[in-house]
């Protein structure tokens, strides 16, 4: 499968990243050793280029300008911030950044000719839900931050026995050294600086789940951002990342995986822990800057819910762009959904955990096995 083999040779780790996760992570398998020397080779050979990228662009990329702060898109995995920001992003008043921006962020500019050879190695849709992917699409900007930087969430896709500390240490960076926060932010800071640049100065909408436990910091970065969140059906949610991280478990990674109820353990407490962190957070958004919108809203009646998110947070245009977001629509009307099956254990279990979700946005366990994910 084309995911697989995407997967297994595109490692794309910095060699100072991969280097220091390899001096904290010292208990990996012999067996993926091989995997370990294919990312530092890899690297190897974009070194040239990430030193040439720095070199050209970094004094432009350091007096850029994000005029408008970003429009953030929060929410839990699988709970619909793809789809919203593919249809936001038919707007073209906005920029975002792209898949490969964010698999080569320390040269994915001058490495623009690469963008045709590489996409003979992907996969037309994600294997998770079929959701089209191309490296001109959005992606989310932590898969950036984790090349770049030794303190992120997604590091626990090449070390999964570490993944409740990596989410505990990274997903706030509230318990972290000052040091460490602020060369997160600076590397942030600059990423979105350059995908400011590449998108002509255009304001961003961005999407990253574990920005959910962020709103804090993104404040103080970015006082006048807007953010959306959406939610969805919590018993689709557990389902939808369970599937998820089956799927993720072909990842380049140097450790073995956890077992399914380890798994489910820590997708019941990231969601524990995420959802909140949001309803402490939330209240220091200035007014006027967040709405909530529902998944299921967006996928019953996208239009009407894009033109509420537009009013709601003053945003101009949305009459401009209604024809394109139309046609996207059309073409994607013959979306196939994946199909769960919620036995009464899963169902006992997610209502045990995720009741304060459930009651506060109205859920119930869902009438169909068929959802989308």
């Amino acid at each position: 499968m084309k995911y697989k083999f995407a997967l297994k040779h595109f490692p794309n780790v910095s060699l100072g990243v991969t280097f220091k996760l390899l001096s904290e992570n010292r208990n990996i398998s012999l067996k993926y050793l091989p995997k370990a020397i294919e990312s530092i080779i890899f690297n190897l050979l974009l070194l040239p280029s990430n030193i040439y990228e720095t070199f050209k662009y970094k004094s432009i990329i350091e007096s850029t300008k994000i005029t408008k702060d970003p429009i953030f898109i929060l929410g839990y995995w699988r709970s619909g911030t793809t789809n919203l920001q593919n249809l936001l992003v038919k707007d073209t008043q906005f920029g975002f950044a792209s898949q490969f921006s964010t698999t080569y962020p320390q040269s994915f500019i001058v490495n623009s000719w690469m963008k045709g050879p590489v996409s003979h190695f992907i996969p037309k849709t994600r294997p998770m839900d079929n959701i089209p992917i191309s490296l001109d699409l959005p992606q989310e900007e932590e898969f950036a931050l984790c090349t770049m930087l030794p303190y992120s969430f997604y590091h626990s896709l090449i070390y999964p026995q570490k993944a409740t500390i990596y989410f505990d240490k990274y997903g706030t960076l509230e318990d972290v050294d000052d040091k460490v926060r602020e060369e997160w932010k600076s590397y942030y800071k600059f990423f979105l600086k350059k995908v400011t640049f590449v998108n002509n100065g255009k304001q961003l909408v961005l999407k990253n789940p574990v920005n959910t436990l962020r709103i804090k910091l993104l404040l103080k970065m970015f006082p006048n951002a807007k953010f959306i969140h959406i939610h969805r059906n919590p018993y689709e949610v557990f389902m939808s990342n369970r599937f998820l991280f089956n799927h993720l478990s072909q990842w380049p990674r140097l450790q073995d995986i956890p077992d399914q109820q380890e798994m489910d353990r820590n997708v019941i407490d990231r969601y524990k822990k995420t959802m909140n962190r949001y309803f402490n957070d939330y209240k220091t958004i200035p007014s006027g800057n967040l709405i909530e919108v529902r998944h299921e809203d967006l996928t019953a009646s996208p239009l009407e819910t894009l033109e509420k998110i537009y009013k709601q947070l003053d945003i101009q245009g949305f009459d401009n762009v209604k024809a394109e977001i139309k046609e996207y629509l059309a073409g994607i009307k013959d979306y196939k959904c994946n199909l769960y099956k919620f036995t009464p254990k899963i169902i006992d279990m997610v209502r045990q955990n995720f009741a304060f979700t459930i009651e506060k946005w109205g859920y119930d366990v869902p009438k169909t096995s068929q959802t989308h994910s």
